[in-house]
């Protein structure tokens, strides 16, 4: 076998800066090619917002509405609203990867601003009339978080708050166009808490207040530095409580500050008399002059209004005072637990359709209500529960979605709608141990074989309706698993099942809802029967098949599929692991509980080094039927005979290939996408863009296929996305055909360097199958045969393992579903795509060679810069031995061992390419040759191997070149 070689790029040629570059440069072409053929960038957008079930509770609500206008602007997970509550449509306005935390707005409310908080922070401002961004400040304190950030109520002005340990203010006087504040301030006085407000002066814009815990700083701009003063409180603390608001009144030159305990403290300005009075800078300093305790409750919000100061406080209550804080009137007919925000109609001309004046506030409990003040009614605008969900599902033939959350709690909402329909709390759990006993009695197990109740565990952790749309799954964080109606979420089956001491994960159904099983997070996979013979609401729904406890590593999905025998009406049963193991299982001779209890048909590994993460069914396209399974390298596998770069939670949105083609939706850990099927690797075959801010947890498709719900980690939104199919159909056909989508995947591009050796190499392994050393014509085709692809991925600079070459040659030559023959050869255009779709997705770096060198090395080593082996040492390790017990597994040799003339012939090219090696005879057994390594150094360290061995420069010897 001749083995061949090529200069390749270094270990991290495929990093994630490259791929990250490999990625602009797609988006970069393709939204280029967009204006080219007249296509709108937005034609490639996969998906619109439509609504959101939840909204951000640390974000203010800001109205919007004028005489010709009814908006309201709140915040979503990353996404920005302009909500219209008279036609109720919401307009987003995406823009951010993070949560949005920050909302406001100008005096007349022309100009809104948004700011997100966390890596790659930005504050957008928008025209909220046409509802798009006029001026984005990206990272305006480098790589600090946000802590506030405000727009001046004359729209000149934009004030940011640094939250690092020393807090930094920047100003910036955005209309300029410039990427840099104007100036800048530290808060040197403060670093023990932070700033939670930004309050303008409406009379004098150059001048505000920021509002922390227990301080309350003025600061001024003079037109070239800003300056700031933090007066001293004499009042103690403990009797204030923390401050919560600050505003200022207008007129007789004062500020207020509002706090826990019910106080306001009255600032106003020092005496001219007193020498104190101004700073260096010549600004007016202010002083404590009193504090009133105004009200029994914690005041939250406080503002001026039209001559008035209005508060609300914890209690639900709304109060006017005029300036001098005298009570005018007050407001408690809503039914409201507590005041978060307060905002009143603005006093402007600017366009929208026409609604009567109204006041709306938001409550700590997510209800945004309209006020009619002089009538004293409230009118709901929408009521969306705080609470974090945790997992959700979507009805599979009404436009219903129902979510659970962290406390209990399950919500069914109509999504068409978007009005929540109903929301219950999961029942108590009974006492199982008189169930189980008489279970045991009558030698029937079928509600309970774990009997701890873990009540205050009851979170929401698993949802799954019955594709019969008879009945809803619903698994607790207890392990406890409830059969609900699908509607009014009523317990249909009146002793939930029990058979976990740990959260339920993962629910599925056969598509006849004969069959049903969970996996926990106790590693057990638990599958029922349904009861055919259910007479009365006495009788149990399901019977329970049983339990096992099939993996040693968290589980990550279940999957069932059509029986795989003609003869036999059990389906099939997969679960998928971390630990790479899939597990089917054999339900034809499986049942009932203990005894035979659920029984194990297969295990295959299926990874070496990837975690799987997810598992689905490719729809049919011939006479097979192929798994899709999804990994932690972003590569999934079809019945191990194809590999593409796809993400971790995928929904497969057709049963069959209808033309060749369907669509897949995916997420990946904060981003959602469509898929262009057939799976090939294109790259222009699939767009995406951010879904939640933080890691998605769950995604699921409505019953018409057109909408896609996502909810994310500790994210109390649910978002509901309308999928353009249009838009991957616009994309691929911008990527164009043949291999010129792929070439977008090669450094260089089709004219590099890489593509150009790839030709060479494909030619050169055409005459090493002819035989290099002969005389006779040489024939060059656009084929080469199969057995020369590993060596060609060798040549490449990918390396696979054994196991990878039986997967690539596989899908190769049995790609007989669409030729009907097995292949023999490949072409160019072949070779290509199998090497862009199974190299490492994330390429090698010189730690995750030093990792696996230190794998093999004693732990008194392993703390050593450079750990060593011994020569020995090293041979017995390539040979499939180690120095190691705890590696070794019922003593056979681990990973893929060498032979030793495998090993000999190896090192000695490496080592000394140019000296006569030793060959063994085929009938000779290889221990019967001695083979020298005494051309290798007695001990080898990690540096010896990465450099000599490996060939890698190591950065300390590339920076000494240099």
């Amino acid at each position: 076998m001749a083995i061949y070689t090529t200069a390749s790029p270094s270990v991290a040629d495929r990093s994630q800066i490259k791929i990250n570059e490999e990625t602009e440069t797609i988006e970069t072409n393709a939204k280029k090619k967009c204006l080219e053929q007249r296509f709108a960038e937005h034609d490639l957008c996969p998906f619109k917002l439509q609504w959101s079930f939840g909204m951000n509770p640390e974000a203010p609500v800001i109205n919007l509405t004028t005489e010709n206008r009814a908006l309201l602007a709140y915040a979503c997970s990353h996404v920005a609203v302009i909500y219209d509550y008279s036609s109720r449509k919401m307009l987003p306005l995406l823009g951010h990867r993070n949560a949005v935390k920050i909302l406001s707005t100008s005096r007349d409310g022309k100009w809104l601003l948004t700011a997100d908080s966390g890596k790659d922070s930005a504050v957008v401002v928008w025209d909220t009339e046409k509802g798009v961004p006029v001026c984005t400040l990206f990272k305006p304190h480098g790589s600090e978080d946000i802590a506030a950030a405000g727009i001046s109520p004359n729209a000149k002005q934009i004030v940011t708050v640094s939250d690092g340990k020393c807090q930094n203010v920047h100003f910036w006087l955005w209309t300029n166009g410039s990427d840099k504040s104007d100036a800048s301030i530290s808060l040197i006085n403060i670093t023990s808490e932070r700033v939670k407000g930004i309050t303008f002066n409406d009379e004098c814009s150059e001048q505000f207040a920021l509002t922390t815990d227990y301080h309350v700083l003025f600061l001024t701009w003079n037109g070239h530095a800003l300056s700031y003063d933090c007066p001293k409180i004499m009042t103690k603390f403990q009797h204030i409580g923390i401050f919560n608001v600050s505003c200022y009144v207008p007129k007789i030159q004062q500020a207020l500050t509002a706090s826990t305990n019910g106080c306001v403290l009255i600032w106003g300005n020092v005496s001219c008399e007193d020498k104190h009075a101004v700073d260096d800078t010549g600004c007016k300093k202010k002083k404590h002059i009193k504090t009133l305790n105004l009200q029994k409750s914690s005041i939250t919000v406080m503002l001026d209004n039209e001559g008035m100061l209005v508060t609300g406080n914890l209690n639900g209550r709304i109060t006017f005072y005029d300036y001098q804080l005298r009570l005018l009137y007050w407001c408690q007919s809503c039914d409201l637990d507590s005041i978060r925000w307060i905002s009143f109609d603005l006093q402007s001309n600017l366009l929208a359709p026409a609604f009567a004046d109204n006041v709306p506030e938001s409550s700590f409990t997510g209800v945004i209500a309209l006020i009619e003040i002089r009538k004293q009614k409230c009118h709901l605008v929408f009521h969306h529960p705080v609470s974090i969900p945790t997992c959700m599902d979507a009805h599979p033939e009404s436009n219903y979605v129902v979510v659970g959350d962290a406390q209990g709690t399950v919500h069914l909402y109509n999504h068409e709608k978007c009005t929540l329909i109903i929301s219950r709390s999961t029942p108590p759990l009974p006492d199982y141990q008189p169930i189980l006993a008489k279970q045991i009695t009558d030698e029937n197990i079928v509600y309970v074989t774990c009997p701890q109740s873990h009540e205050t565990l009851k979170t929401v952790t698993a949802l799954k309706f019955s594709p019969r749309c008879d009945m809803l799954v619903c698994g607790l964080e207890n392990g406890a698993i409830w059969i609900l109606h699908h509607i009014t979420l009523d317990p249909i089956d009146e002793i939930p099942y029990k058979h976990s001491s740990a959260a339920v994960n993962k629910i599925a159904f056969t598509r006849c809802a004969n069959y049903m099983a969970y996996a926990d997070n106790a590693l057990t996979v638990v599958v029922f029967k349904r009861n055919e013979t259910v007479a009365s609401k006495e009788c149990n729904m399901w019977n329970l098949i049983g339990k096992y406890h099939s993996h040693y590593l968290p589980i990550r999905d279940i999957l069932f599929g059509n029986s795989a025998a003609s003869d036999s009406d059990a389906p099939r049963f997969f679960s998928l692991g971390e630990d790479r193991e899939l597990v089917e299982y054999d339900l034809a001779r499986s049942g009932p509980y203990p005894v035979p209890g659920l029984q194990i048909l297969r295990i295959d590994q299926i990874e070496q080094s990837a975690v799987p993460l997810c598992l689905a069914w490719y729809p049919e396209s011939g006479t097979e039927r192929f798994l899709m399974i999804s990994n932690s390298e972003v590569i999934v596998l079809t019945n191990t005979r194809s590999s593409v770069m796809l993400p971790k939670q995928f929904t497969i949105l057709a049963d069959k290939l209808v033309n060749n083609n369907g669509y897949m939706v995916f997420a990946t850990d904060r981003e959602i996408g469509l898929q262009l099927l057939p799976l090939d690797g294109n790259p222009y075959k699939v767009v995406g863009m951010t879904g939640h801010p933080q890691k998605i947890i769950s995604i699921s498709i409505s019953s018409n296929k057109e909408i896609l719900f996502t909810a994310g980690y500790n994210d109390p939104c649910v978002l509901v996305w309308k999928i353009k199919f249009r838009s991957v159909d616009v994309m691929a056909r911008l990527g164009g055909e043949g291999l010129s989508p792929f070439y977008s995947l090669i450094e260089g591009g089709k004219k590099g360097w890489l593509a150009n050796e790839m030709k060479d190499l494909f030619y050169y392994a055409q005459i090493l199958h002819q035989g290099e050393n002969t005389i006779a014509a040489k024939t060059i085709t656009d084929t080469v045969v199969v057995e020369q692809i590993p060596n060609l991925m060798r040549a490449m600079g990918y390396y696979p393992t054994n196991k990878e070459i039986d997967n690539i040659m596989a899908e190769v030559r049995y790609k007989y579903v669409e030729t009907s023959k097995l292949v023999e050869e490949i072409s160019f255009e072949e070779f290509v795509r199998l090497y862009v779709n199974h190299r490492p997705a994330f390429g090698l770096c010189i730690r995750h060679i030093k990792k696996a060198f230190c794998t093999f090395v004693e732990e008194s080593s392993v703390s050593m810069d450079n750990p060593t082996l011994t020569r020995e040492q090293f041979i017995d390790i390539l040979l499939g031995g180690t120095i190691l017990k705890t590696l070794m597994e019922d003593d056979k040799p681990i990973g893929e061992p060498l032979t030793l003339q495998e090993a000999y012939t190896h090192l000695k090219t490496i080592m000394s390419p140019t000296e006569e090696m030793v060959e063994a005879q085929p009938s000779l057994s290889q221990r019967s040759v001695s083979f020298n390594f005494r051309f290798l150094p007695p001990r080898i360290s990690y540096k010896d191997f990465a450099m000599d061995i490996m060939g890698v420069k190591l950065p300390d010897e590339t920076m000494a070149d240099n």
